[in-house]
């Protein structure tokens, strides 16, 4: 006799097709999030479409525990000078602290109507990256449903 979880070797395909649901709408918000994700890197690209040189003036720490380490990340502040006046734009994409220095130049991208709004390549990358693979797990999401799915159909048979 044996102890402890038993395990029944037969299915509900009940909860199979719940679970194969479960897969569809986490790919579909997948599929969304990579939509918006490549939505807001090209009208950041449409918008920014004057280029100046800024220089780091400040680069910000941030400390994240993970669940094994703590990381510290960095990230740069670029100050660029449009018409006169002197913006100030935090990177949004963090790096190593080797990657950045003080008094480095930035090629920022902003706005012609609001040069606050603004950009440095770094980070319109990694948004489209993160949307191709935001497309890629969805179809994983996608594929992994459609497996459920048949092998629910051949438990009802």
């Amino acid at each position: 006799m044996r102890y402890g979880y038993r395990y029944n070797n037969t299915t509900d395909p009940r909860s199979i097709n719940k679970l194969g649901i479960g897969f569809l709408i986490f790919g579909i918000i997948l599929v969304l999030l990579g939509i918006l994700m490549s939505f807001s890197a090209r009208t950041s690209k449409k918008e920014c479409t004057e280029t100046t040189k800024g220089v780091i003036v400040e680069i910000i720490s941030s400390n994240k525990k993970g669940n094994v380490t703590r990381r510290t990340t960095f990230y740069p502040v670029v100050e660029y000078t449009v018409n006169s006046k002197t913006y100030r734009h935090k990177v949004t994409n963090p790096g190593h602290r080797n990657m950045f220095e003080e008094g480095d130049i930035m090629e920022i991208h902003y706005d012609p109507q609001n040069p606050d709004n603004a950009y440095v390549d770094r980070e319109t990358n990694q948004q489209s990256g993160l949307g191709v693979l935001l497309f890629i797990m969805a179809g994983l999401m996608f594929v992994g449903a459609i497996m459920i799915f048949i092998k629910a159909s051949k438990i009802n048979r």
